[in-house]
This record gives C-alpha cells, sequence and structure tokens, in this order.
C-alpha cells in the first residue's frame, strides 16, 4: 500500500498529467 506521502505525490502527477495533456489538446487545435 502507498504511504500517505506516496499517495499525495501520485495525485499531483495524475493532475500534472491531465492538465498537460489538455494544454497539449488546445496548441494542437490551433494549429
Amino acid at each position: 500500500m502507498l504511504t500517505s506521502h506516496e499517495y499525495g505525490i501520485h495525485i499531483i502527477h495524475d493532475k500534472i498529467g491531465i492538465n498537460s495533456s489538455y494544454l497539449m489538446k488546445i496548441k494542437t487545435n490551433q494549429n
């Protein structure tokens, strides 16, 4: 099982991944 600290890191990485993929969609749509 993940510790609370490791779980928090996973949540942050998930949010960063979602944000980066969202930004990439915007960039590709503008091209």
